[in-house]
């Protein structure tokens, strides 16, 4: 069953990995999950679960917005904030696809000092 109601959300999938030169099976093991589960968000059979909506994006270098919104267009158009957390979580796609290990494995520890 469908988590979100975005109609373009399959075909924008589609297109971003394609622009990435991603196959779903990349996703797939870039963010833990099986190749028939990305096959079933690109044909609009079922879609992620919102709180990996955000490693979907991150793997093949989008935001989550543009996968169920499409790209900005025109005075609608809004700086993107980079946040830490998106930050952290596009490192987490990027280690887990560089190492072919899941995502769910991937720990990452931030620790910051002030001046």
């Amino acid at each position: 069953m469908s988590q979100h109601n975005s109609p373009i959300f399959p075909q924008q999938l589609v297109t971003a990995l394609k622009e990435r030169g991603m196959a779903a099976s990349d996703l797939a093991r870039a963010i833990g999950v099986s190749p028939t589960a990305v096959w079933n968000w690109q044909h609009g059979n079922t879609s992620p679960r919102p709180a990996a909506l955000e490693s979907v994006a991150a793997a093949p270098g989008v935001t989550s917005q543009f996968l169920l919104y499409g790209p900005p267009t025109g005075d609608d158009e809004v700086d993107e904030i980079e946040t830490v957390a998106a930050v952290l979580e596009a490192a987490k796609v990027k280690i887990a696809e560089l190492t072919g290990i899941s995502i769910e494995n991937v720990k990452l520890r931030l620790e910051m000092a002030a001046d």
